[in-house]
């Protein structure tokens, strides 16, 4: 299961990620972060580019990227040798959605006025 999100601004501004090096800011240019969060059977590959280009139609838009890929490493088979895809398909959508909103501040997700059913 996979989210794209696109920002036309830089993301690590309204994230809870941080780049540095001897105390200085690398997420101010162009950036590109891959990290893998392995958990149980699935596995979350986050990927961070600011400075990345957007094609929408004929135009070409830059900003910051959030690329969230959650996937299954080995699905268990129960007694009865089946697979209930629905339901790890619903793990993967709930892991996916935790890594999205924990990589984001709280300020900016209030300030898009979420509506929660």
């Amino acid at each position: 299961m996979r989210y794209i999100n696109y920002f036309s601004f830089n993301v690590f501004e309204v994230s809870n990620f941080a780049i540095n090096l001897l105390e200085t800011s690398l997420t101010k240019g162009n950036v590109l972060l891959r990290i893998e969060f392995p958990d149980d059977n699935l596995v979350t590959v986050l990927q961070i580019m600011n400075g990345g280009k957007l094609q929408v139609g004929t135009e070409e838009k830059k900003g910051s990227i959030l690329d969230l890929d959650t996937f299954i490493v080995e699905p268990s088979l129960g007694e009865n040798k089946s697979i209930d895809f629905r339901h790890l398909i619903d793990l993967a959508h709930q892991e996916l959605k935790r890594r999205f909103f924990s990589g984001l501040k709280d300020e900016y997700i209030n300030s898009l006025n979420p509506q929660y059913e």
